[in-house]
């Protein structure tokens, strides 16, 4: 726990330092020998599974004792309040989630979306920092196959992204291109990372996210 940090003395760096800190400890909360958070990643949106990880690690081991950690506090996905008679937010986290190959000819659209999130916490948590968490599935190269249509969700638009740019790399590298872009369009400030989440359906399986702020 990141005792030496007070409420008095938790500045927004403090907060970006413990988010982004928790966000690349989860790959470590999974099995991920067993394929755990590629399963969950590859046959629903990994969403709620990331927001309740992150929410419990941020409870249970990296805030200090002044904060509650609230789960969809005014609909809200993850709040970070302080602890008092009656709680203030210091924070708001919403999430969202999109297969990444959806980013190539759409990363405008999602962050349109993003930015209403962020306008939403913003008119219920005033004077607090606000976060959007957006998650992003990949494939590696190999695909499940046919079989598991209809089990792994979205696998063939992996297969059309995979067959128009050449590569699941190559995918992943033009994601990221348009998402670079749309956050500078839509004046977006983001920390970058990428979650290994091991093997499921005989697919390599990560989850890239991006920490988002308004500048």
């Amino acid at each position: 726990m990141l005792e030496e940090i007070s409420m008095n003395d938790m500045k927004n760096d403090s907060i970006n330092q413990i988010l982004v800190k928790t966000i690349k400890g989860l790959e470590g909360c999974f099995d991920k020998k067993r394929g755990e958070l590629a399963y969950l990643a590859l046959t629903s949106k990994p969403e709620f599974v990331i927001r309740d990880r992150l929410a419990w690690e941020l409870h249970n081991k990296q805030l200090p004792p002044e904060f509650i950690v609230a789960r969809e506090w005014k609909r809200i996905d993850i709040a970070i309040l302080r602890k008092q008679d009656k709680p203030t937010p210091a924070s708001l986290i919403q999430l969202k989630t999109w297969s990444l190959f959806t980013f190539i000819d759409e990363a405008q659209k999602h962050f349109l979306e993003v930015c209403k999130d962020i306008d939403k916490c913003e008119k219920k948590g005033k004077e607090c920092l606000v976060y959007a968490l957006v998650l992003a599935t990949h494939i590696g190269a190999r695909l499940p196959d046919k079989r598991y249509d209809g089990v792994v969700k979205y696998r063939r638009g992996w297969g059309k992204a995979i067959k128009d740019h050449g590569s699941s790399e190559k995918v992943k590298a033009q994601a990221i291109e348009s998402t670079i872009a749309a956050l500078k369009n839509f004046k977006l400030y983001a920390e970058r990372g990428e979650i290994e989440a091991g093997k499921a359906f005989g697919a390599k399986v990560s989850i890239l996210y991006w920490l988002i702020q308004k500048k």
